[in-house]
């Protein structure tokens, strides 16, 4: 728990002293169209709090899709689990009958001699 506060002290420090170091103004050009001059700092800052949004957003809408996979998946397991108890039964089923012929042929055969 210390490790981590001190690692957020250093990081917040280093945010501070990145600020201040960097307050000239700036603007930016897209296309032709510019903005008006902003310390360069804010238009840093601006930048990294819209990329975090962007991949919090992205990060939900995956793990959407990927629990969306996994309860196909399961239900796809629990169905296939259902079969193959099916053809268990059914694979007893067919050695007792095939052990009861078995039996029956056996006897049938000492009755005979």
């Amino acid at each position: 728990m210390y490790i981590k506060a001190f690692l957020l002290i250093i990081i917040i420090t280093i945010g501070i002293l990145f600020g201040v170091s960097n307050q000239q103004p700036v603007s930016l050009k897209f296309l032709g169209h510019a903005t008006a001059e902003y310390p360069l700092y804010l238009i840093l800052f601006i930048s990294f709090v819209t990329g975090s949004i962007i991949a919090f957003i992205y990060n939900l809408l995956v793990r959407k899709e990927m629990k969306q996979k996994e309860r196909l998946v399961s239900e796809r397991l629990k169905e296939v689990e259902k079969r193959e108890a099916l053809h268990n039964k059914q694979r007893q089923s067919i050695v007792r009958k095939q052990e009861n012929t078995g039996e029956q042929q056996a006897s049938s055969l000492v009755e005979k001699e």
